[in-house]
């Protein structure tokens, strides 16, 4: 059977800003359009290691873990749940350099980094978003993670 750009890809749900929910449908050439157009931004390549905690059920761990490395040839380390200990010795060990979570991601990662003594040196970006995000919180990350830019994504359901 043929798949065309148009068809039906993904089928999501999110509170997106109503706080309601709503489901959301993405076609092939929408999630395809978002990675490469998110890849070109960042300037993301095969030389790229994503690490991704995020639920695969979620846009944000479902593009990580399977579009980024399919667009861009990058690797993709897939966690079962959110330890910030062990996500800051796996980080430093496969040098990963990208990072997507909400906002408890980043506050664990932060506190469990200071606790390990490390910058997190091969760390670019950390993206911050599925909830509200304290601008203080990024600040913290910025000065926590020198070569990184830490910032938010906002309506990644919805795109």
């Amino acid at each position: 059977m043929a798949v065309d750009r148009d068809d039906p890809a993904w089928f999501f749900f999110t509170s997106g800003t109503t706080g309601r929910p709503k489901g959301v449908i993405h076609t092939h050439a929408s999630i395809d359009a978002v990675v490469r157009q998110t890849v070109d931004l960042w300037g993301m390549g095969e030389g790229d290691v994503l690490y991704v905690p995020s639920p695969i059920g979620h846009i944000g761990g479902s593009i990580y873990a399977f579009e980024f490395p399919w667009i861009t040839g990058c690797r993709t380390i897939l966690e079962d749940g959110w330890d910030p200990a062990r996500a800051v010795q796996v980080m430093d060990a496969e040098h990963v350099t990208f990072m997507a979570g909400a906002t408890p991601f980043l506050k664990g990662l932060l506190e469990a980094a200071e606790a390990a003594d490390t910058a997190l040196p091969s760390l670019r970006r950390f993206i911050c978003g599925g909830a509200s995000v304290p601008p203080e919180l990024v600040r913290r990350g910025l000065a926590a993670f020198p070569n990184a830019v830490v910032s938010r994504a906002y309506g990644s359901s919805e795109v």
